[in-house]
């Protein structure tokens, strides 16, 4: 019987990994807990004796794998206000011994802190850093003591705060070459050589960049965030009128379809985008996965009314100019032509929610009767605040409706008055002011409602206090044939040409469809103010700027409240101070 050892080597490394004595037997058996993770390939080496040679064996192959471990997070609170202590806990738990290392916090991707495992597996980090809203909390363990690495299911911290910004101010060209109505083209490219025909509505995508239904080009258009270039998404652009739409393309890619006149963009919460075929009479869904287009409701090119509710792709639709959606993922459409709003559920069963078929009744706007009993007059926008309510441009009306939640009711909130020369309203109740064929409309983080009023060349605000002001434009002065005004130029000196599209971020930047312009308006989040040169021991004149409350919660101001100089307020070199009146609607 052979004697002596056998060597086992892993021929990956080179290294052995032990060696062992035979036995009476002539057996070596090598026992290991401590081999690293990884792949091995190993040979055993006998050595020989006096009797018998050296020898090896075949290869064996293996794997040692980490070791399960599971993570569970937990937040001491799922909603608090600003600045409160929130415990972040992350137990890692394993299946043979406790493991050890280190658990990484993190908030919507940005690292709160790293803390080490205790001997019982538990990691705890309290912090006051989480930011004003809804975070997204993931505890990741790194690994140790041959357990692999695991990241914890996403916790959700809402945190409740007041978000001090300034009102929307200074407008830019964002995208587009500024042309008039009857000049308007197509072309790809940056903001100086992109070309819209009847930009309409738009829509941010989740990635910041802004959609938008480009009408007459048939097109639904990208405004790249941060650069301003222009792509098509989708659509072929080519020549055709509302009588005459053309339909094509579902189930191929979207950039190859026929769209007629689209009007409006929405995203679900996928991402998935969906655009108003206004005279295909269809809504159309481009899945973000594969770029392929389909109808999602709607007969395409049978405009009409069958039925108020059904299988969404079985109910006609007339001319639907506006999409949305809530949290839920339910879909909302302005049937422009019916004079009804419908609502399509994931399921894609589709129910009429607000106005009557078959009736129009001009400047009757019903208020204070369930919504689906009102009359409508050409809805021709829609948005939703965070608490679910529906507001409704019910154009020809020449009101806002809104719609609430809870009960289904229908009130006007905006609008109204017909005095058209001498009450434009601003400064006073919506209700007493005088919009002119309202069109699309945005809800803003702080709950402001903004609404391209077209006809009267202006973006008008509405606070939630029911406060109306004009914040981009000139009241009744359309540019003919059109009109470029200087960058930077205050966005309520800016001539719009009638305006159909707003959309807003959330950084709080407004975007307006400056439609017979043929341009993207971009009104910035921040104003400057510039004092010039100041001699010493003098008192520069005063400036105003007009502040609001963006977040979720009210602001306090006390006595001589000064302002930092981070995050929106940005001071000049050597201004320390920037000291604000607080306006009691904040």
């Amino acid at each position: 019987m052979p004697t002596g050892n056998v060597k086992f080597v892993d021929s990956n490394s080179g290294t052995t990994l032990g060696t062992v004595a035979l036995n009476s037997s002539g057996v070596a058996v090598f026992t290991s807990t401590t081999l690293a993770i990884g792949d091995y390939d190993v040979t055993a080496q006998y050595a020989g004796d006096s009797q018998y040679l050296a020898a090896n064996s075949t290869d064996v192959t293996f794997s040692v794998v980490p070791k399960v471990a599971t993570i569970a997070l937990q937040s001491s609170a799922a909603t608090a206000n600003y600045g409160t202590l929130i415990t972040l806990t992350a137990t890692v738990a394993g299946t043979s011994g406790t493991p050890t290392g280190s658990v990484v916090f993190t908030a919507n991707g940005v690292t709160l802190g790293t803390v080490a495992l205790s001997s019982g597996g538990v990691a705890a980090l309290t912090t006051t850093n989480l930011g004003a809203g809804a975070n997204g909390v993931v505890a990741a363990y790194s690994g140790g003591s041959g357990y692999g690495a695991v990241s914890s299911s996403l916790v959700t911290v809402t945190i409740h705060a007041g978000v001090l910004k300034f009102l929307p101010a200074n407008a830019i060209t964002y995208a587009g070459t500024p042309s008039d109505n009857q000049h308007g083209a197509f072309a790809d490219g940056a903001v100086g050589t992109a070309r819209f025909h009847t930009p309409y509505g738009m829509a941010i995508a989740p990635n910041g960049d802004l959609y938008v239904a480009d009408q007459e080009n048939n097109a639904i258009r990208v405004v790249q965030a941060g650069t301003g270039n222009v792509t098509t998404v989708a659509g072929r652009p080519h020549t055709t009128n509302f009588n005459n739409p053309v339909f094509g393309g579902d189930n191929y890619p979207a950039i190859f379809a026929y769209l007629a006149n689209p009007s409006a963009v929405a995203f679900d919460s996928a991402g998935n985008y969906y655009i108003a075929d206004y005279s295909n009479n269809a809504i159309r869904k481009v899945t973000v996965a594969t770029a392929i287009i389909t109808t999602v409701a709607g007969m395409p090119q049978n405009a009409g009314h069958n039925v108020d509710s059904g299988v969404a792709t079985a109910v006609q639709l007339n001319n639907p100019v506006a999409v949305i959606f809530d949290k839920a993922d339910n879909m909302y459409i302005a049937d422009r032509g019916n004079n009804l709003i419908r609502r399509v559920d994931p399921s894609g069963a589709l129910t009429t929610i607000a106005g009557r078929y078959g009736y129009q009744a001009p400047n009757r706007p019903d208020s204070g009767v369930l919504a689906t009993n009102a009359v409508l007059n050409k809805p021709s926008g829609l948005a939703l605040d965070a608490a679910g309510n529906l507001y409704i441009s019910d154009t020809y009306d020449q009101v806002i409706r809104r719609v609430e939640a809870s009960t289904g009711i229908i009130t006007t909130i905006a609008g109204g008055s017909t005095n058209y020369v001498t009450n434009l309203g601003d400064g006073g109740p919506a209700t007493s002011a005088t919009l002119n064929y309202p069109q699309q409309m945005a809800v803003d983080l702080a709950g402001n409602l903004y609404i391209a009023d077209n006809a009267n060349n202006l973006i008008r605000r509405v606070d939630s206090s029911g406060k109306i002001t004009s914040v981009a434009g000139v009241y009744n002065s359309q540019a003919s044939p059109y009109h470029v005004d200087p960058a930077g130029a205050a966005a309520t000196t800016v001539t719009l040409a009638a305006p159909n599209g707003v959309a807003v971020d959330g950084a709080g930047n407004l975007y307006v469809a400056d439609t017979f312009n043929q341009t993207i308006l971009q009104v910035g989040a921040t104003s400057t103010v510039v004092f010039g040169t100041q001699a010493v021991g003098t008192t520069s004149d005063p400036k105003e700027l007009t502040l609001f409350n963006a977040g979720d919660s009210p602001i306090s101001f006390n006595a001589g409240a000064a302002f930092s100089t981070t995050g929106d307020f940005a001071l000049a070199a050597g201004v320390a101070v920037l000291a604000a009146l607080a306006r009691g609607w904040l």
